[in-house]
C-alpha cells in the first residue's frame, strides 16, 4: 500500500527462519528490498499426511490430484491392488507399505483418501491413513549423514515442535533397474516346462510392464518388454527369434494394440504368433474388433495371475499343435 504495512510481518517471518531484511531508498529513485535466508532453507507447498501414527508430507509439486473412493472401488490385478481413473488402471500403494513399516494397521475407512502421484513415466495412487492438510513449510536439508536416505528429500518441524519428513515419491516409486529384459527367475519353470516362454509385454504403463514381468518370471519364463505398439514392433525386427506369445494393451501412444495386431497379421513371419489382449477395455464392440483383426485371446483388466498364466499356456500351446499338423 505504499505505508509500510505488512513489512513488519515479512521481517518476523525472515528474523524466524534466521535470515535479515535491508531496504534501501532513494527519493526520486526508488526502494529495493533485499531479503536473504540461509542457504539450506526452501519453502515449499506440501500436503501432511499420517500412516502408523506417524506425520509425513508430500510436495505439492508431485501430486496429480486428491479426491476419496469407496474401498468397494479397490479392485486386485494380480498381486497388486489397483483402481480405475477414466479407463485407466493406475496402481494403490499403501504409504506404510511403500515405507516398509511392518504390520501396520489397516484402519476401517467409509472412504479411502488417495493421492495421485505423476512419478516420471508413471502414474501411481497413494493412500495413508489420514490426508491432514496442505500447507506451506520449510524444508532442512538433511545433512552429510543423511542426505543419501532413499525417498526423502528433507524434513520439516511443526508447531508442536515434531519433525516431519519430506518424502521424494520419484525416488520411492522408481523403477529401479526396470530394462527390456527381465530377469530369469532361478527356480525351474513349472508344470514340467524345460525350455520356458519367451513373452512380449507390451502396455503404455510402467508399473503394468513390471506386473506382468514379475509374473512371468515367476513361472521361470523370460519376459521382454515394449511401451507402445511401435517400440514392440521395433523390438521383434531386430529380435533373433520371435516370442512365444504377445500380452498386448489396446491403449498405447504412436500404435496401439489394434494396429500393431494388424501389422503383425500382414506379414507371413508373425501371422501365426499368439497375440492376447490385456485391456481394461470390457465392451463387446472392443473384444470383437481385437478378434476380427487376430487375436488369440481376450483378457480384462484386472484378472487373476492364474487365469493369464493358463492364457499363456493355452496360446502356446494351440500354436505348437498347429504347428506339427
Amino acid at each position: 500500500s505504499g505505508r509500510g504495512v505488512g513489512m513488519d510481518v515479512v521481517r518476523n517471518t525472515v528474523n524466524r527462519l534466521k535470515g535479515e531484511v535491508r531496504v534501501d531508498s532513494q527519493p526520486g529513485l526508488g526502494t529495493k528490498i533485499t531479503i536473504r535466508l540461509p542457504m539450506t532453507l526452501a519453502i515449499t507447498r506440501v500436503v501432511m499426511l499420517r500412516s502408523h501414527g506417524q506425520m509425513f508430507a508430500i510436495p505439492m509439486g508431485s501430486i496429480e490430484r486428491i479426491f476419496a473412493i469407496d474401498p468397494r472401488a479397490v479392485e486386485v490385478l494380480g498381486n497388486q491392488r489397483v483402481i480405475r481413473i477414466q479407463q485407466r488402471v493406475v496402481p494403490l500403494h499403501r504409504l506404510s507399505d511403500v515405507l516398509g513399516v511392518k504390520n501396520a494397521p489397516a484402519p476401517q475407512q467409509q472412504e479411502i483418501p488417495i493421492i495421485i502421484l505423476q512419478c516420471g513415466e508413471q502414474t501411481v495412487a497413494l493412500t495413508a491413513d489420514q490426508l491432514v492438510e496442505a500447507r506451506e513449510v520449510v524444508v532442512k536439508t538433511m545433512g552429510d549423514v543423511l542426505k543419501r536416505v532413499h525417498g526423502i528429500t528433507g524434513a520439516t518441524l511443526t508447531g508442536d515442535g515434531k519433525v516431519v519428513l519430506i518424502l521424494n515419491p520419484a525416488q520411492l516409486f522408481a523403477e529401479a533397474g526396470e530394462s527390456n529384459r527381465a530377469p530369469v527367475a532361478a527356480s525351474a519353470p513349472r508344470h514340467g516346462n524345460s525350455r520356458g516362454f519367451d513373452v512380449l509385454v507390451v502396455d503404455d504403463s510402467v508399473s503394468v510392464r513390471r506386473m506382468l514381468s514379475n509374473l512371468i518370471t515367476r513361472q521361470g519364463w523370460r519376459a521382454t518388454t515394449a511401451k507402445d505398439g511401435m517400440e514392440a514392433l521395433e523390438t521383434l525386427q531386430r529380435a533373433a527369434k520371435k516370442p512365444d506369445v504377445i500380452l498386448l494393451d489396446i491403449e498405447m501412444p504412436r500404435m496401439d494394440g489394434y494396429e500393431l495386431t494388424m501389422v503383425l497379421r500382414s506379414q507371413e513371419v508373425f501371422r501365426d504368433l499368439p497375440i492376447i489382449m490385456c485391456t481394461s477395455r470390457a465392451g463387446d464392440k472392443h473384444r470383437r474388433k481385437a478378434f476380427e483383426l487376430g487375436a488369440n485371446d481376450y483378457l480384462v483388466k484386472p484378472y487373476q495371475d492364474d487365469e493369464l498364466v493358463e492364457a499363456i499356456r493355452k496360446a502356446v500351446g494351440d500354436r505348437q499343435e498347429a504347428s506339427v499338423s
